[in-house]
């Protein structure tokens, strides 16, 4: 399979047939897969009710997206389920989904990855999250990153929110927002992701390989690392002078 987005790994390639979707590895560099439009059966996944607590009176939202989105879902069972409506709570770190009777339900069986669809003024963009990384810092196993890159050499991204309390200009109200930590990873195989900034020095240094034609890759393409594409567009370079013949 030739696309422009190759490299090796394992992603959502998805055939969503009526009652029945599957989840096949294919090798692209960035999240590929279909989403079925209609809402399939939810049966097959344990979900518990969510309790959401004291979010109404927040400023600002604990989602990666205040709508429903499609997507898939994969458990760490390797069921798959395709057309399910998600919401991915960054607070919590936990996925939620509609169920057949329109509950808001929390997916109770461990994930192993998802991809949604986030609507924005541009139209709309699919994400894939997945779990299973080693874990670093406060990151567990269980945690979601959004892949960015998903190669030999991945690049991930971890959004974690959280609440703060500050008082309004001469008011005593206490008003609670929502605020967001956003940071970068550099996963080479059967290693922990390393935090990185978006920076040649750090890029560079995680990837620790090829640094030479890396450097001159950089500067004939003019690339700055403090944009993804362009990172993105190093980590696919990167694959196609290391990839196996």
């Amino acid at each position: 399979m030739k696309s422009r987005g190759k490299i090796a790994s394992a992603i959502f390639g998805i055939i969503a047939l009526v009652g029945y979707a599957d989840l096949s590895h294919g090798q692209s560099r960035l999240p590929e897969g279909y989403i079925a439009n209609n809402s399939l059966n939810t049966m097959d996944i344990t979900g518990k009710v969510w309790r959401q607590v004291g979010y109404s009176e927040l400023s600002g939202s604990p989602y990666l997206s205040s709508e429903w989105g499609k997507g898939i879902v994969k458990l760490a069972n390797n069921k798959v389920t395709n057309g399910i409506d998600l919401k991915y709570d960054q607070i919590a770190d936990v996925l939620l989904y509609k169920n057949s009777k329109d509950e808001v339900m929390e997916i109770a069986e461990p994930v192993a990855e998802f991809k949604i669809a986030v609507k924005t003024k541009k139209g709309e963009e699919q994400h894939l999250f997945r779990t299973g990384f080693k874990p670093v810092g406060n990151n567990k196993e269980s945690s979601f990153y959004e892949v960015l890159s998903d190669g030999n050499v991945k690049f991930l991204k971890k959004t974690i929110k959280f609440i703060t309390e500050e008082k309004e200009y001469n008011s005593s109200t206490v008003v609670k927002k929502i605020n967001d930590k956003i940071a970068y990873y550099i996963v080479k195989p059967d290693e922990a992701p390393i935090l990185v900034s978006k920076s040649e020095k750090d890029i560079l240094g995680a990837i620790n390989d090829k640094k030479s034609e890396l450097t001159n890759y950089i500067g004939e393409n003019k690339l700055n690392l403090k944009k993804d594409e362009d990172i993105l567009k190093l980590l696919e370079y990167y694959f196609t002078i290391t990839k196996k013949a």
